[in-house]
């Protein structure tokens, strides 16, 4: 519900409770993603980390391929330290796919976009293929529209420009309209270098504005579409590394999302 503050004070009154690896693993793992929304990248990664090692104790691997899965998108998100690719392959084959579509969606197509980035790009279909099946499991169209955020990146990196800018054209619409400025910001961060790769560089400013003009009394917008606008500038000098500009601007920019209160929609997980 966004009430991080109550969430926080809750699980801080369960601690004297808490009794055994089971328990204290599914704590952790709760906290983790709280400390995950709140912005605070380095517990979350350690609390996820002493989770998988709690789990791994009672041998329920399934909890660790979750718990995996959870921190490679974590340290995916942050673009620091660890390797994600790596986590993100384990979490795939060892988690309960069918139990957790939710998040085995959201890891499987952050796997395949890292697996083309990595130029294993068979392996990356195969992927992005798999997750396609579990598509018709989630129900939120909230939710699903994440899920197609996720599902253009990985087209994205695969090199299906133009269906990768038709379906991150529609989910920034979407998320424009619902509203959700921090999503909407970040998924224009991935179509302007679609954008600027199919010709159509002149066109990423149109994003930027559309952000002002759909959050003009969010100070947070005019800072999200003065980072757009440097990438236009950027694409129209030819500029060979767009879509690392465009990674290391969403890194900022989700940080500042967050230490405003725009919310991100967590991920579905229980």
């Amino acid at each position: 519900e966004g009430r991080l503050q109550a969430a926080d004070a809750l699980l801080a009154k369960a601690v004297p409770f808490l009794a055994g690896p089971v328990e204290r693993a599914f704590y952790c793992r709760t906290l983790a993603l709280l400390r995950w929304e709140q912005g605070r990248a380095d517990e979350a990664q350690a609390l996820l980390q002493h989770t998988t090692f709690l789990y791994g104790l009672e041998g329920m691997d399934y909890e660790v391929g979750a718990c995996l899965t959870i921190l490679a998108l974590v340290l995916a998100e942050e673009g620091g330290r660890g390797d994600p690719l790596a986590l993100l392959a384990r979490g795939w084959n060892e988690m309960d796919r069918d139990g957790r579509p939710h998040l085995a969606l959201r890891g499987g197509l952050a796997l395949a976009a890292l697996l083309a980035e990595a130029g294993q790009e068979e392996r990356a279909r195969g992927v992005l293929e798999d997750s396609w099946r579990l598509f018709s499991e989630v129900t939120e169209p909230a939710e699903m529209l994440r899920v197609y955020a996720g599902e253009g990146r990985a087209l994205a990196r695969l090199g299906a420009r133009e269906e990768a800018a038709h379906v991150l054209e529609s989910v920034r619409r979407q998320l424009l309209a619902e509203p959700s400025p921090a999503e909407a910001a970040l998924v224009s961060l991935d179509l302007a270098p679609v954008l600027a790769e199919s010709g159509r560089a002149d066109e990423i400013e149109a994003l930027a504005e559309a952000l002002l003009s759909s959050f003009p009394t969010l100070p947070a917008m005019l800072l999200a579409a003065q980072h757009l606008s440097a990438l236009a500038i950027l694409a129209r000098d030819g500029e060979p590394r767009l879509r690392e500009a465009s990674f290391k601007t969403a890194i900022t920019l989700r940080r500042m999302f967050r230490a405003c209160g725009l919310r991100i929609k967590p991920l579905p997980f229980a």
